[in-house]
């Protein structure tokens, strides 16, 4: 969303296929959620100008009046800093503390459930590791081949590459 930091921030809409929102979680929500994707995957740069509100309204397919609450929750979290007259900016730190919190639940919402099931399986504490790389190498070298990798539905554990 906006340049690199040799780039004056222009605040203009990214240059990204434009999104449309679901009808749950809420949609200010969702624009928050989106936001920090943008800061996630570079779109938006720490220091970088956030659009603004009608801009982000209308990019999202929302009112100005849902966006400005989305672009709030950031602020409320430290994520944007909003500047008198000059508008919203990332704020300093923003992307490492976005890293941070879905490391965590990464780990809460699928390693440890995942660790779970393991233990109860008898895995041994290498073998998702291992699971882990098999699957991993597999999709690799199908996508070499010009191919995809899918798990059988009809014969679970029977991972092949399909044309």
């Amino acid at each position: 969303m906006s340049g690199s930091p040799e780039e004056p921030p222009t605040g203009e809409a990214p240059p990204r296929e434009t999104k449309h929102l679901n009808k749950e979680p809420p949609l200010f929500v969702q624009v928050a959620d989106q936001l920090q994707e943008s800061m996630l995957d570079g779109w938006l740069s720490e220091g970088g100008r956030v659009p603004s509100s009608p801009q982000l309204g209308s990019y999202f397919k929302v009112s100005p009046a849902t966006a400005t609450k989305g672009i709030d929750r950031l602020v409320e979290r430290g994520l944007l800093v909003k500047r008198r007259g000059l508008g919203t900016f990332v704020a300093a730190g923003a992307r490492e503390t976005i890293l941070t919190e879905r490391r965590r639940n990464f780990i809460a919402n699928y390693l440890t459930p995942m660790l779970d099931e393991a233990r109860l399986l008898g895995l041994s504490t290498t073998e998702p590791g291992t699971l882990i790389e098999t699957v991993t190498h597999g999709r690799r070298a199908a996508a070499a081949l010009g191919c995809r990798w899918r798990r059988d539905e009809k014969e679970p554990g029977d991972e092949r590459w399909i044309d």
